[in-house]
């Protein structure tokens, strides 16, 4: 799965505090919380489209996670 890759990566590219967004698949929403939250991601929030579907997830890199 290319969002796994991508979210499982984005630490390695973000400062703590930095925000990583991802569009996702109106059925995604689960499935990808877990990956930011598995990538040490904290805030993650799933967002609804005006359909009020499950559009994008984002989440905020670590607070407090030491670099390096």
């Amino acid at each position: 799965m290319l969002l796994r890759r991508l979210v499982h990566g984005a630490p390695a590219h973000l400062v703590d505090g930095g925000v990583l967004a991802v569009e996702i698949g109106a059925d995604q929403g689960d499935a990808v919380r877990a990956l930011f939250e598995e990538a040490g991601f904290t805030d993650v929030e799933v967002a609804k489209d005006y359909g009020r579907l499950e559009r994008v997830v984002s989440g905020v890199m670590g607070r407090g996670r030491k670099n390096g």
